[in-house]
C-alpha cells in the first residue's frame, strides 16, 4: 500500500508499505521538512524512524491489545492511529486519504484512553483504540492521560523495589539546584492501587520535540558524541547548549543515573519554522539513585552512565561549565531525597542510597573548586603573556 510522510499538512514524501511490513521509497516531496536524522532518506531507515513510533513489543499486556485490535505487529498498531504522537508533528496516511493533521492531532483532538487502561491495569473500555500510548516507545509501564485538557504521562515502577516513580519526584527537586536544566516537575499519583509518576508533556503550541539522538550519526564514537553534539547544536543556533549538557552530565552524576541515553533528552524547535529553540526540559530520571541494586551491591563502584562515557567519573571530566550550580540547597538535598524513598524503600537500603548521594555532591563541588582554580590560573596565565 501507498503512504505519504507529512508534516502537518505538508506531503514529504511517499512510500510503499508491504503486507511483511517492507518500506520502500517512492518520491520526496520537501526534503526541507524531513526529520533531521533523514537528511538522504531510504527504505530501511524510514522504516527505523518509523518504528521509532511504536509501542516497544516488551511491554506487559501488548498481546492483548493485538488480540482486541486484530493487528499482528506494533508497526501496524502506530499505523492504525496515522503514527501520530505527542512529541512532534509528523504524521501518515494512506494516498488516498483525504483526512487532514487537524482531524488526527492527539493535541487538539484528545484520545481514547482504551490503551492505557489495557496496559497498566488490564482492563478495557470500549472500541476506541486510537491513542498516543500506541506510538510511545521504552518498555517501563506507563500510559497518557488527558486531564483538564493537558497531557500526563503517567509511569509505573518495576521491581524489585519498584522505586522509579519516587525517584522521580525527588530528581525533579534536585535538578532545581540546576537551574539551566528547566526541569520537568513530577509528583505521585495513582494506577488503581500501583504507585506512579507523574508529568504534563513540556510541550507547548507549535512546539516540537527532537531527540538528541538525531543530531548525531547513528554509529558515531561514543567518545566523539559531546563535541560532535555541541558542534552540531551550535550550526543550528543553539549557543548555550555546552552549559546544559555539562549540568546534565554533574546533575546524572550525583543522582548516578544510569540511562541518560540520546533519546532521553533533546531539543525544542519550533514546529512551524523549523527554528531550533534551545535543549529540552530534563526529564525521565526514574533510573537513578541504585533503582534496582540490593543493600549488598558496592554502591560507590556501581556508577555506568551514558550517552559520552560508560562511568559517570569519566563523563563528569567533559563539565566545565558549572558556574550556576545551587550548591547552598543541593547540600539540603540528602534530606529531601531521604523523605522520599522512606516511602517505598526500607531504611538501611536508604541510608546507603543517601550515604552515597551526599558523597557524589560533595565530589562534585570539590570538582567544581578545582575547575574554578584552574581557570583562574589559565587566565593569570594568559593575562601576563598578553603584557609581554
Amino acid at each position: 500500500m501507498d503512504y505519504l510522510l507529512l508534516k502537518k499538512n505538508d506531503p514529504i514524501l511517499s512510500f510503499n508499505l508491504s503486507k511483511n511490513n517492507v518500506v520502500r521509497m517512492r518520491e520526496i516531496f520537501a526534503a526541507e521538512l524531513l526529520p533531521y536524522n533523514m537528511q538522504d532518506p531510504d527504505g530501511k531507515q524510514l522504516k527505523d524512524w518509523l518504528q521509532k513510533r511504536c509501542i516497544s513489543q516488551s511491554r506487559p499486556n501488548v498481546d492483548k491489545l493485538y488480540e482486541i485490535t486484530g493487528k499482528s505487529t506494533s508497526f501496524e498498531l502506530s499505523i492504525s492511529c496515522h503514527c501520530v504522537n505527542l512529541t512532534d508533528c509528523y504524521w501518515v496516511k494512506t494516498e488516498e486519504d483525504a483526512v487532514k493533521w487537524e482531524d488526527v492531532n492527539f493535541r487538539t483532538n484528545g484520545y481514547s484512553e482504551s490503551v492505557g487502561n489495557l496496559l497498566l491495569k488490564n482492563e478495557s473500555y470500549g472500541n476506541d483504540f486510537i491513542s498516543p500510548d500506541l506510538t510511545t516507545n521504552g518498555i517501563t509501564e506507563k500510559a497518557w492521560k488527558r486531564i483538564n485538557d493537558l497531557d500526563y504521562l503517567f509511569k509505573l515502577g518495576r521491581a524489585p523495589f519498584f522505586q522509579e516513580p519516587y525517584n522521580e519526584i525527588a530528581c525533579s527537586k534536585v535538578a532545581q539546584c540546576f537551574p539551566v536544566l528547566n526541569a520537568v516537575p513530577y509528583f505521585l499519583g495513582l494506577v488503581g492501587d500501583k504507585p506512579a509518576s507523574v508529568c504534563e508533556n513540556f510541550l507547548k503550541d507549535n512546539q516540537e520535540f527532537v531527540p538528541a539522538a538525531y543530531l548525531i550519526p547513528k554509529g558515531h564514537p561514543q567518545e566523539a558524541r559531546y563535541i560532535r553534539l555541541t558542534y552540531v547544536c551550535k550550526e543550528l543556533g543553539m549557543h548555550n547548549v555546552k552549559e546544559f549538557l555539562d549540568n546534565m552530565i554533574a546533575f546524572d552524576y550525583i543522582i548516578n543515573n544510569t540511562d541518560r541515553h540520546l533519546g532521553n533528552f533533546g531539543f525544542l524547535r519550533n514546529a512551524t519554522t523549523g527554528e531550533y529553540l534551545g535543549p529540552a526540559p530534563i526529564f525521565d530520571n526514574g533510573n537513578s539513585l541504585w533503582f534496582d541494586e540490593p543493600i549488598e551491591c558496592n554502591y560507590t563502584v556501581d556508577n555506568f552512565s551514558k550517552p559520552f562515557c560508560d562511568y559517570h567519573e569519566d563523563q563528569l571530566k567533559l563539565a566545565k561549565k558549572l558556574d550556576n550550580v545551587d550548591f547552598v540547597n543541593l547540600k539540603l538535598m540528602p534530606e529531601i531525597v531521604r523523605a522520599e524513598l522512606l516511602k517505598v524503600c526500607d531504611v538501611k537500603r536508604v541510608d546507603k542510597i543517601i550515604g552515597t548521594f551526599s558523597d557524589r555532591i560533595n565530589s562534585l563541588y570539590e570538582y567544581r573548586e578545582r575547575i574554578a582554580v584552574q581557570k583562574k590560573d589559565l587566565f593569570k596565565k594568559y593575562s601576563i603573556e598578553e603584557v609581554r
